[in-house]
């Protein structure tokens, strides 16, 4: 007799649903401020407080992040 198969599980601690807004947040802020010309992925990935590998696994490519921002106003 088998077995019931149990439920996959991600490794690692389970994901933060708050992370996705504080990167939008964090870019909105400093999109829209008057150092925007310097917007970088790591800049964002700072003042949202995760890492760069985090906010990469939401946006892949700092476009992706202006155009969730963009589109939000």
């Amino acid at each position: 007799s088998q077995s019931p198969a149990l439920p996959h599980r991600r490794r690692g601690r389970p994901a933060d649903p708050t992370l996705p807004r504080a990167m939008l947040d964090a870019a909105r802020a400093l999109l829209f401020s008057p150092m925007a010309g310097a917007l970088t992925m790591e800049r964002i990935a700072a003042e949202a407080r995760v890492s760069k590998a985090t906010l990469y696994r939401h946006f892949p490519t700092l476009e992706s992040v202006v155009q969730a921002v963009v589109q939000e106003e």
